[in-house]
């Protein structure tokens, strides 16, 4: 049986698209392989409920510190403001009450105390959840100041550091502090 050259060619073009479909079917077979799973997970994260609303949901907490450079000393004293921004959701932690927290003075949410360079050193004062008693955070810990130096390079440049590391590059260290207490808050039903 002879084949012409119309066989020879429909024989290809059903060779070249059995290859095209069978790429599309497994490219997709692999996409919901890979990806169902973290569908099925954020499905799963906005359907769940809210957590319960703060029954209160700002507030303001003064607070100073006092602090050192090269033996000279300085006192900031400001207010902490926190306030309740609603609800977010993310695979980490599911439903959670967002919160919004800075400063009266300067609408930041550190002190800035030192500028060296590109270097910056900031003292941060505690966070609005813990200020509003989020449940999530024990209200047994001591608030103590933070210092934090911001250094540009690769990583983006933030990191913690207690008072001690600081002192001896920047002689710089927090002195003494008194920051409020937090409030008593409750967290009463759920919202949709």
């Amino acid at each position: 049986m002879k084949t012409t050259k119309s066989t020879r060619s429909q024989i290809v073009k059903f060779i070249i698209i059995a290859i095209a479909g069978l790429f599309f079917v497994v490219s997709v077979g692999i996409f919901f392989v890979v990806s169902l799973p973290w569908t099925i997970l954020g499905v799963g994260v906005l359907l769940l409920p809210n957590p319960p609303r703060p029954a209160i949901t700002h507030g303001e907490f003064p607070f100073w510190v006092e602090y050192e450079i090269d033996g000279e000393r300085f006192v900031v004293e400001d207010v902490f403001i926190a306030e309740f921004d609603g609800f977010g959701r993310n695979l980490g932690q599911g439903a959670y009450r967002r919160w919004n927290g800075w400063l009266k003075g300067s609408g930041s949410d550190a002190v800035l105390l030192l500028v060296d360079g590109e270097k910056r050193i900031y003292a941060t004062v505690g966070s609005a959840e813990f200020y509003m008693n989020d449940e999530r955070w024990p209200r047994e810990r001591p608030l103590i100041p933070r210092l934090i130096i911001t250094l540009p390079n690769e990583q983006g440049g933030i990191r913690t550091s207690s008072s001690e590391e600081l002192f001896e590059p920047y002689n710089i260290r927090l002195v003494d502090w008194q920051l409020s207490e937090p409030i008593v808050n409750s967290f009463v039903g759920t919202t949709p």
